[in-house]
C-alpha cells in the first residue's frame, strides 16, 4: 500500500470561525488514511486552542508554529512567505491547504515554489468583502485574483460567497467548490433539567427570555448594533437578558455604548469562554448583526442548539437561515425590524419552538462535519488523481473513491 497522501494545513488566524473550522476538521478527519499536518501562528490566538493543538498532537498530527504577521507589512510579509517555503521544502507535502486572506495568499505561493501536487484555499470570507475604500477593495481583489492563478480549488463555505466571488470574475467557476461548515449537532443536546442547571450556573433566571450572541468584536461582526438592537427592544420590553460572548478592539466601546443607552445592567459581555455549548443551550434566540460572514458557525451550532436565528440579510448568514421558518433575516442595519422580530419571538413560545426544530433538522441534514470532512478528503483524492498521481484504484485502497471535480 502506497504512503498516506500528506496534507499540511496553514493558517494565520488561530481564533473565531477560522479557527474552529480547520480543528474540526482535524479532529474528524480520516488520520489513518491521510498524514496531516498543522501550520499556525501565534499572532492571534484563542484561550482554548492550545488545548485543541494537543487534542490535534493526540490523534498523530503534527503542529509546527511560524509566526505570520496579521497586518499588511512588505518586509515581515516576504519573511514570512520564505519561511513558509523554507518550512515546505523541508516538509514537501502532497497537498498544502491554506485558510484565511493573509496564510492563504502567501502559503499558495510558496507551496507553487516547492511544488506541491495540490493547492487548496479555504478563505471563510474573503478580504475584499470588507467595506474598505474602493482602492483597496480593488488592491485585495486584484490579489486574491494573483493568487488564483497558482490554486487547484477555492473552498467556499456557502453558495452566497462563490456567487460573489464569479460575480466580481475572481477564477474560473470549476475552480470554486462550495463545501459547507460542518458542526456536531450531537454536542448540542440537551434536556429540560441540563437547562435549568446551567441556567443556574450562569445565574440566568428561569423564566428569563435570553438572546446571545457569540462573535468576535470587530468591524466584521458589527457588535455596536447588538447593543443598539438590545436598546431598542429593552424600550418595548424589560424582561429580556443579552449575552455577547466573544472579545475584541471595540469592547470598551461597546461598554460606553450600553451605559450611554442605559442598558449596561440587561447586557451581559462575557469574553471568551470555553463553555459556549452551555450558553447557548440555556439561551432562547440567537442574534447575529454581522456586515458580512463566509458560513457562520457560531449560528449553526446555535441552531443545532434548537436556537431560531435573527441574521443579518448578507452572505453566509442568508444560506442558513430560512426566512420565517429557522428564523427571521433582516437588512443591514435595520435596527427596529431586528428589535421587533425578537419581540415577536419572545411573545411565542409556540413559533420559537416550531423554528427552532427546524433550524436543528437543518444543521443535521446540511451542516453536519462528518459531511463536511467527507467532501474535503474526496476533494483532496479528486485533485491528486487528476493530475496523475494517484490512480482511481490506489485512490479506493485509501478508503475514499475521488467524486469528479
Amino acid at each position: 500500500m502506497m504512503n498516506r497522501p500528506k496534507v499540511v494545513h496553514i493558517s494565520e488566524p488561530a481564533i473565531d470561525g477560522v479557527k474552529t473550522h480547520y480543528i474540526n476538521f482535524l479532529l474528524n478527519s480520516n488520520v489513518q488514511q491521510f498524514d496531516y499536518s498543522l501550520i499556525y501562528s501565534n499572532a492571534r490566538v484563542a484561550p482554548d486552542f492550545f488545548l485543541d493543538l494537543e487534542k490535534c498532537r493526540a490523534r498523530g498530527i503534527d503542529c509546527q508554529l511560524l509566526y505570520i504577521h496579521p497586518n499588511i507589512s512588505l518586509k515581515k510579509d516576504l519573511t514570512s512567505f520564505y519561511d513558509i517555503l523554507s518550512l515546505f521544502r523541508k516538509m514537501r507535502p502532497d497537498i498544502v491547504h491554506a485558510h484565511s486572506s493573509k496564510a492563504g495568499f502567501l502559503a499558495r505561493f510558496a507551496a507553487a515554489y516547492a511544488g506541491a501536487k495540490a493547492i487548496i484555499y479555504t478563505p471563510n470570507a474573503f478580504p475584499f468583502q470588507i467595506d474598505r475604500n474602493i482602492a483597496s477593495k480593488k488592491l485585495f481583489l486584484f490579489l486574491e485574483k494573483l493568487a488564483a492563478r497558482v490554486t487547484d480549488k477555492i473552498i467556499c463555505v456557502s453558495h452566497s460567497e462563490r456567487e460573489l466571488a464569479l460575480k466580481l470574475g475572481l477564477t474560473n467557476p470549476r475552480k470554486i467548490e462550495v463545501i459547507y461548515n460542518g458542526v456536531d449537532h450531537k454536542k448540542f443536546e440537551s434536556d429540560y433539567e441540563e437547562r435549568i442547571r446551567i441556567r443556574s450556573d450562569l445565574g440566568i433566571g428561569l423564566n428569563d427570555f435570553v438572546v446571545v450572541t457569540v462573535a468576535r468584536m470587530s468591524y466584521q461582526k458589527c457588535p455596536h448594533h447588538f447593543v443598539r438592537v438590545a436598546s431598542e427592544v429593552l424600550s418595548m420590553r424589560s424582561d429580556i437578558r443579552f449575552l455577547y460572548v466573544g472579545d475584541g478592539e471595540y469592547r470598551s466601546d461597546l461598554q460606553e455604548l450600553a451605559r450611554n443607552l442605559n442598558v449596561d445592567h440587561k447586557i451581559s459581555f462575557l469574553g471568551y469562554r470555553n463553555d459556549v455549548r452551555d450558553i447557548l443551550v440555556a439561551s432562547d434566540l440567537f442574534l447575529s448583526t454581522s456586515r458580512y460572514e463566509g458560513l457562520p458557525i457560531a449560528a449553526l451550532e446555535a441552531m443545532a442548539a434548537g436556537l431560531p436565528i435573527i441574521a443579518t440579510d448578507v452572505t453566509g448568514n442568508k444560506d442558513i437561515v430560512v426566512n420565517g421558518k429557522t428564523g427571521y433575516l433582516a437588512k443591514f442595519g435595520d435596527i427596529q425590524q431586528m428589535a421587533e422580530k425578537i419581540i415577536l419571538l419572545s411573545s411565542s413560545r409556540e413559533t420559537r419552538k416550531k423554528m427552532g426544530n427546524n433550524a436543528k433538522q437543518v444543521v443535521i441534514e446540511k451542516f453536519s462535519i462528518n459531511a463536511m470532512v467527507k467532501k474535503i478528503e474526496q476533494l483532496y483524492l479528486a485533485l491528486l488523481s487528476q493530475k496523475g498521481y494517484l490512480s482511481i484504484e490506489t485512490a479506493k485502497e485509501i478508503g475514499r473513491e475521488p467524486q469528479l471535480v
